[in-house]
């Protein structure tokens, strides 16, 4: 009777201890992916000591490395602080020295993070303390994400090499690991870089998790030093608005009508930076009414106010209905909500707000606001043309994105593969994207969903989900939340991810997402099921699995030959 028991229970854990072994390789598989692009990050900063002089590109890195190796506090502090910063810094550098030669940067959010984790492991030596990555398992969604990218890029490569008549050659591969940085679009092995800039993302997610996991003000941590690049940013921007320096002349010269020039900021053009500013006009409220002292939630909402000032003088006007839309939203869950200093605050900032945004409008400068409106209710406005003007091509974009996504829907186009394949008139039919010899899609959430398909956008969605079933309070996660969907909002209609140090940003939110986990004996998804519901879960999951991919392998091997993969139609 007691071994008839005891083997019914070895039986019911035995699902459970499948899912967790699996969980386990997928963890390692993270580590390993990640640990493998920091090496040829690495080996590209001795390739290229025999190069000529990259200043400053390797600047950040030996920064980055410096902080670490003084203090683990303030190498944290910068790292976060300096991403959003990064992006376009030596651009606007470049304003005031003028050089004879251009500043050579290129993703100095790599360059910073991998300076950080050099510095942190040094430090670690002179210590003399060991190194240790606990909750491996809570890592698995981000290893099976990391595998899944690594099969788009294998596939994207494959596909760019059939489609411009080339054979695979190990050697060239290894060249362009180590000139990532070099690699242009049209390049057969771009893809090669996207997939090292994803791998730096998972990076940061496992370190930032692992160093806030048993910090008990890790809001503070991660939110103080973004406070202080957005004050920072947005203070630059409203001085670009009235001074013209370090602006494009397309800023200078667009929408003249309205109060100032525009404003970028330290990003490369006004959407990106209004982005940004995003995150300080809408992510931040969050962070608010959980600021440990009252000075810092002074501080948090001079940051508010001035990102709301800095969109408006940005003149991005999706981005400033975006978050008009939003806060409005957010005022009103918080009306009934008095249980917290938000809620005091954020009526004070939002009063602010909507003087700011009346005496604005109401001067006669904004017309561009005005006519936005009459446009849009113009009984005259009719058809896709008008539309998609009005939308300044987005529409198209838009359209054209989810065209390429519906030919390949399992896997997409390839990682990486957008731009390059957009400019292919009979794939995208988009005379704009053809026109300008490839285009992005605006959108960074339709791009991604084309380019990886619905496998990949599946492991995306777990990487975020996750986390959010496998805490006990939930309510912890609100000001992490704000961040996240803020960063979210100015990717619906543009793309500023695609400047990598933004994605950075976004990963070290999901890194202080991770840090509230908590591994569990048991399988969360198995936990507390009977054995035959476990089994069961099982055969179906593995089924799902294998029918998932039988689709993927042939709608890969299919692909080539079907347009737009027409073998030697790329020269």
């Amino acid at each position: 009777m007691f071994n008839t028991a005891g083997h019914s229970a070895n039986r019911s854990t035995h699902p459970a201890r499948i899912c967790r072994q699996i969980g386990i390789y997928l963890s390692w598989s993270a580590l390993v992916i990640t640990g493998l692009s920091l090496a040829v990050v690495l080996s590209s900063y001795v390739f290229s000591l025999f190069q000529p002089v990259r200043w400053p590109t390797l600047t950040y890195f030996n920064l980055a490395l410096l902080i670490a190796v003084i203090s683990r506090k303030w190498s944290i502090f910068f790292v976060i602080f300096s991403l959003p910063l990064a992006t376009a810094f030596h651009e606007q550098i470049q304003h005031f020295y003028k050089p004879a030669v251009p500043y050579f940067v290129a993703y100095p959010s790599i360059d910073i993070i991998a300076g950080f984790i050099v510095g942190s492991f040094l430090r670690q030596i002179f210590q003399h303390r060991k190194f240790s990555v606990s909750k491996l398992a809570s890592l698995w969604p981000l290893g099976l994400l990391l595998i899944i990218l690594v099969c788009s890029t294998a596939v994207a490569i494959s596909r760019n090499l059939w489609q411009s008549a080339s054979s695979f050659h190990w050697q060239e591969l290894f060249v362009s690991l180590l000139h990532f940085k070099l690699l242009g679009k049209s390049n057969d092995f771009a893809p090669v870089a996207d997939m090292i800039v994803y791998c730096f993302a998972g990076l940061v997610v496992i370190i930032i998790s692992e160093i806030l996991r048993n910090n008990r003000n890790r809001d503070a941590v991660v939110f103080k030093p973004v406070v202080v690049a957005v004050i920072i940013s947005a203070s630059y921007g409203i001085f670009q608005a009235f001074s013209t320096i370090g602006l494009p002349a397309a800023t200078i010269a667009y929408r003249p009508e309205s109060i100032g020039y525009g404003a970028v900021g330290f990003q490369s053009d006004i959407h990106s930076f209004a982005a940004h500013m995003l995150l300080g006009a809408v992510g931040l409220f969050g962070f608010l009414g959980r600021a440990d002292q009252k000075y810092w939630r002074y501080i948090t909402i001079s940051a508010i106010v001035l990102s709301w000032t800095a969109i408006i003088l940005s003149k991005s006007r999706a981005s400033l209905f975006l978050a008009c839309i939003t806060i409005f939203i957010i005022f009103i869950f918080k009306l009934k909500d008095k249980r917290e200093n938000l809620y005091k605050n954020g009526v004070y900032c939002l009063a602010l707000i909507a003087s700011v945004l009346i005496i604005i409008v109401y001067s006669g400068h904004y017309i561009w606001i005005k006519e936005l409106f009459s446009a849009i209710f113009n009984p005259d406005l009719k058809g896709f043309e008008a539309f998609n003007e009005l939308s300044r091509w987005r529409l198209e974009f838009h359209t054209a994105a989810i065209r390429m996504f519906t030919q390949y829907p399992w896997f997409g186009v390839g990682n990486g593969e957008f731009f390059r394949l957009s400019s292919v008139l009979e794939f995208s039919n988009s005379p704009a994207m053809v026109r300008a010899g490839g285009e992005n899609a605006h959108n960074y959430f339709l791009q991604t969903l084309t380019e990886v398909g619905i496998v990949g956008i599946l492991g995306f969605m777990i990487v975020f989900l996750w986390p959010v079933f496998n805490i006990k309070k939930r309510v912890v996660l609100v000001p992490v939340t704000y961040g996240i969907f803020s960063l979210f909002l100015g990717n619906l209609y543009s793309h500023s991810f695609l400047l990598r140090e933004n994605l950075m940003l976004l990963s070290v939110f999901v890194g202080l997402l991770y840090s509230y986990t908590r591994q569990r004996k048991r399988c969360v998804f198995y936990y507390s099921q009977t054995i035959e519901r476990q089994n069961l879960i099982i055969i179906c999951t593995g089924i799902v699995v294998i029918l998932t991919l039988l689709g993927v392998t042939n709608e890969v091997i299919h692909s080539f030959g079907k347009l737009p993969f027409i073998y030697g139609s790329h020269k």
